[in-house]
């Protein structure tokens, strides 16, 4: 007897292709105990446009069927991108991670799971949880994250990995953290730059920056945690900015956003909570978002907070508050 719908659209690629182990082990599980699903692969271009035709088509539109995204940080954001684009843009999505980062999973706390367990409560669960998401506009297009955005070293450092030939070999040893560090080097011989802050009727200038970084949620580089690990589920960002430091102190602070998290003790880096704000680097800076290289942005942007809802599974909702 078929129990449920389902729409999974995975991406192969994630993980230079470990992800593929993941996809298997999901098909096999289905099959077993007879759901019913339709698995999308996505293709080099992304889940974007693929999230976006599923539900359009309507097949995702029956609130018996739910649709699950497999992947990376990366792909999760595509998918977000597409629902929001979609029909139906308040549509609850699923999450199971198979990417090498996996900074959403780590936030919510979802890595300590068995991707059999996760999938079987997140069929099972039928009240889905609204956490919170970055909006930002002022690019080519409105853009929503569910990690971070962030101009200066984390985009040097996530460019570098990119282009890096030793990607795929840290990712096979499951050593993804060891790839970002190798690039930190390299990526604090980026020139410094200006940054103006508005909010409300105010209005903050900083000069001689390396990083400016609006965070949706504490983790980035694959479990390293930039900012306190606040809930998910509170409606507003948080932005951190470092200003220019002498070699050796700018040595400590990276060394404390790597390890025990104090860096935001010191007087050289400012960090701000807002719903609502806009943020303009000067010169114009290569930035990224969720751990993906964009456009660098010529203009203000501005940066809100949204509700998005997941299908999340019920060991993890018994952990929130009341």
């Amino acid at each position: 007897m078929l129990k449920s719908a389902l729409q999974i659209i995975a991406n192969p690629a994630a993980a230079s292709g470990r992800s593929q182990k993941t996809i298997r082990q999901i098909q096999k599980y289905l099959k077993q105990h007879h759901y019913a699903y339709h698995l999308h692969l996505t293709s080099p271009q992304g889940a974007q446009a693929l999230t976006r035709k599923v539900i359009n088509a309507g097949t995702s539109t029956d609130t018996s069927s739910k649709i699950i995204i497999v992947g990376g940080d990366g792909t999760l954001n595509q998918a977000l991108n597409g629902l929001r684009q979609s029909l139906n843009p308040r549509l609850p999505l699923g999450y199971l991670p198979a990417g090498s980062g996996n900074d959403f999973a780590n936030a919510l706390g979802l890595k300590r799971y068995k991707i059999t367990q996760l999938l079987e409560e997140m069929i099972q669960v039928s009240t889905p949880v609204w956490l919170n998401l970055g909006h930002v506009t002022g690019l080519a297009q409105s853009k929503f994250f569910i990690n971070n955005f962030g101009m200066g070293l984390d985009a040097q450092i996530i460019k570098g990995v990119t282009q890096s030939s030793v990607k795929t070999v840290f990712n096979h040893l499951h050593l993804s953290k060891l790839i970002y560090l190798s690039q930190v080097y390299f990526a604090l011989k980026q020139p410094r730059f200006r940054v103006e802050l508005s909010f409300a009727d105010q209005q903050k200038h900083f000069e001689n920056i390396f990083l400016c970084m609006v965070a949706n949620q504490p983790y980035i580089g694959g479990g390293v945690r930039l900012v306190p690990p606040e809930s998910i589920q509170a409606r507003s960002l948080r932005i951190v900015i470092a200003d220019q430091l002498p070699f050796p102190e700018l040595i400590k602070i990276i060394i404390k956003i790597f390890t025990d998290g104090s860096h935001l003790a010191s007087p050289f880096v400012h960090t701000y909570e807002l719903h609502d704000f806009s943020v303009h680097a000067v010169p114009a800076q290569i930035a990224q978002m969720d751990g993906e290289l964009i456009t660098p942005p010529q203009e203000k942007l501005n940066f809100t907070s949204t509700p998005q809802a997941f299908w999340l599974p019920k060991t993890y909702l018994k952990s929130l508050p009341d």
